[in-house]
């Protein structure tokens, strides 16, 4: 729990880093051992890191089932420009 917490603070700190002052590795290191030191905390931002850190777990597996029952790559192209649109969700033909 506390290396998703530390995982889950090197990413928030390496999109602040990189909105903010352009050192997102800088960022993603401080955040990251701030993130896995509150998981030692038991105070509101301890338990944040911990929820955090928890969350990555469970929707982890789930995203590899969506990924392949709604993949995205199409609707990406589309945006784009390379390919046509494609309804989402996509609709059983009932004829």
């Amino acid at each position: 729990l506390r290396a998703s917490s530390t995982g889950v603070g090197m990413m928030f700190g390496a999109f602040i880093g990189k909105s903010l002052c352009n050192t997102p590795q800088s960022m993603s290191i401080l955040f990251g051992i701030l993130f896995f030191l509150f998981s030692f905390l038991r105070n509101p931002y301890g338990e944040l890191s911990k929820a955090l850190g928890l969350m990555i777990l469970y929707a982890w597996p789930r995203t590899f089932s969506i990924r392949r029952q709604y993949p995205t790559w199409p609707h990406v192209k589309a945006s784009l420009g390379a390919a046509s649109r494609q309804k989402f969700p996509a609709e059983e033909d009932e004829r």
